[in-house]
């Protein structure tokens, strides 16, 4: 089955079963379920879109997946510590999850971030 097929199948069960349980967290459902696909095929070695990148930009595919590994993990980090957990338990809005989280990577690219060398 394409991914795309495994995708749309997952989303219909995940959302039935967020129907079913919480009834209004749709949104937060579909959100979760979207960014986990998106990050997981952007850290996958054998994802057909590391692989083009990798081919297109003339780099070894082992050191493409290892130098984009810490980039997503990071932001990944930030996205549940900032806004996945504390907007599902109801700390705070999306809103303010969103704020937050654009804060902490412009936060980050500022303290974090070197000049390209050129």
């Amino acid at each position: 089955m394409a991914r795309e097929g495994r995708l749309a199948l997952l989303l219909l069960v995940k959302l039935l079963t967020a129907a079913v349980y919480s009834g209004s967290e749709l949104l937060g459902t579909v959100a979760s379920i979207l960014s986990g696909s998106v990050w997981g095929d952007h850290c996958s070695p054998i994802s057909d879109t590391t692989i083009l990148s990798s081919a297109a930009s003339g780099c070894d595919h082992v050191q493409h997946v290892r130098t984009q590994l810490p980039y997503a993990l990071f932001a990944a980090l930030l996205a549940v510590v900032l806004g996945s957990l504390p907007v599902g338990y109801g700390v705070y809005p999306a809103w303010v999850g969103l704020l937050l989280g654009f804060g902490a990577v412009v936060l980050s690219v500022r303290v974090l971030g070197r000049p390209v060398q050129t």
